[in-house]
């Protein structure tokens, strides 16, 4: 076992673990854990793989530019509820080359990607259909004429055809936090109508979601409509489910990071030691999703702290 192994000269200090943390290559790193995901990866048909950037807040080097906080952006696969890659982004702006190298960097046959705006470029989605998965994309007003026409599509069709709306909607009714949640998902196939879909490798079908939130507390009610361009054929359900999917990587991935690991407290900052600690925040993660240990995260890792059979069931599995 490891923790049999004789430690000469006693265990590593403080000192001596930021010193390796900071000059280990984090590329190397990196692909040491991508090859490692690889092996790990339930890879089943349709995975739904959710790609977001997120930025270490404390990890800046000096409190006049905060602007050099590390960004990284994940990929997450929903259902597995494992990080599969992180990527380094020059800042959250630049972000979309960081998309691209995960896309083509990880094993994607087969899934449907998800991501936010900043994504939802014709480049993105080249590189998506080339790797043989397909995408579902949210569609914001950095496409404006896209977005204005998707939106003028529906109510058309809302106008000339409702039973097409009929026919292509799926509504599903959730309660949970103190508020009841009603999303109302309709998913249209693209015609010839639209204008400005060239750039879009194999853009299929548009997609609204219209929620509808009431708090129980507070007695009020809100609405929210949005748009997302997708590969995907008429199957409004599966649509719906994708859309939802894609926030695990906020709540079960950057908040159990922030909450659990204090990632986002964290002081780091010593050359490569940032970038190499949230990789191995990761590792420890996932290694803890995949292991047949029941409890929160957080108790799992104080058991681990306290108890080496414990340690050896989560690191040896």
């Amino acid at each position: 076992m490891y923790r049999d192994r004789p430690f000469k000269n006693g265990i590593p200090s403080h000192d001596t673990i930021a010193r390796v943390m900071s000059i280990l290559d984090p590329d190397t790193l990196n692909q040491c854990f991508i090859s490692w995901v690889n092996q790990i990866r339930d890879h089943q048909d349709l995975q739904i793989i959710a790609i977001h950037g997120k930025t270490l807040k404390h990890s800046y080097q000096s409190s006049t530019d905060k602007l050099s906080a590390l960004h990284s952006v994940s990929a997450y696969a929903t259902e597995q509820g494992i990080s599969l890659i992180q990527k380094k982004s020059d800042a959250k702006k630049n972000e979309v080359k960081a998309v691209l190298d995960i896309i083509d960097e990880l094993q994607i046959k087969k899934t449907v990607i998800t991501a936010d705006a900043m994504s939802c470029l014709g480049k993105v989605t080249d590189k998506i259909i080339k790797k043989g998965a397909d995408y579902v994309l949210q569609l914001k007003a950095n496409q404006a004429l896209l977005l204005r026409e998707t939106k003028a599509y529906f109510h058309k069709v809302r106008r000339d055809n409702p039973e097409l709306i009929e026919k292509n909607r799926y509504t599903e009714t959730t309660s949970e936090h103190g508020r009841v949640e009603t999303r109302q998902c309709t998913q249209l196939l693209v015609t010839d109508w639209f204008d400005h879909t060239d750039n879009w490798n194999k853009l299929t079908s548009v997609i609204e979601i219209q929620r509808t939130r009431y708090n129980k507390t507070t007695h009020k009610q809100t609405t929210e409509t949005v748009y997302y361009l997708s590969s995907l054929k008429i199957d409004p359900k599966l649509a719906n489910k994708t859309v939802r999917e894609h926030w695990r990587i906020e709540n079960s991935l950057h908040y159990v990071l922030d909450v659990t690991f204090k990632e986002d407290d964290s002081r780091i900052r010593l050359k490569n030691a940032t970038e190499n600690m949230a990789i191995l925040r990761r590792l420890a993660l996932n290694l803890i999703k995949i292991s047949d240990k029941k409890g929160s995260v957080k108790s799992i890792l104080k058991q681990c702290a306290w108890n080496d059979e414990v340690r050896d069931l989560i690191i040896i599995f």
